[in-house]
């Protein structure tokens, strides 16, 4: 599957006139499944990763993000997380279409960041021997 689908529908749901908000709330979801996705496959092979295909991988993404020193990673990685449950699970919250076009600039922004950080090339942390 090509995962660039979930950022082109997730940009898709908002498109157009009265838009409802069960759409915008989707299309969080859909651009957060983007970002996840991006970050597992990319990282899957490295040797630090702990990815297992199962619903640990979320939390394994940021864990993982912050094994390898990437805190300012981890730490947008985990808004949006909170972002996509608030839109997921938070009926009482109001989305709009603009939420929606911010978070999605958060997602560009976190997959710029990502990719900037040469993070697929490196190698595992090494680790300090004492003697």
């Amino acid at each position: 599957m090509n995962l660039k689908e979930f950022y082109n529908l997730g940009k898709e749901l908002i498109q157009g006139e009265n838009v409802s908000e069960v759409k915008i709330r989707t299309s969080i979801g859909r651009i957060y499944n983007y970002v996840f996705h991006y970050v597992r496959e990319n990282c899957r092979e490295h040797p630090d990763s702990r990815f297992r295909n199962g619903k640990g991988d979320h939390q394994e993404a940021v864990e993982f993000l912050k094994r390898i020193e990437e805190r300012r990673l981890a730490s947008i990685l985990t808004s949006l997380t909170d972002q996509r449950n608030n839109a997921e699970y938070d009926l009482k919250l109001s989305f709009t279409i603009q939420k929606a076009e911010d978070y999605i600039d958060d997602a560009d922004d976190f997959i710029d960041r990502f990719n900037n950080r040469n993070i697929t090339k490196r190698r595992a942390k090494q680790k300090k021997l004492r003697r």
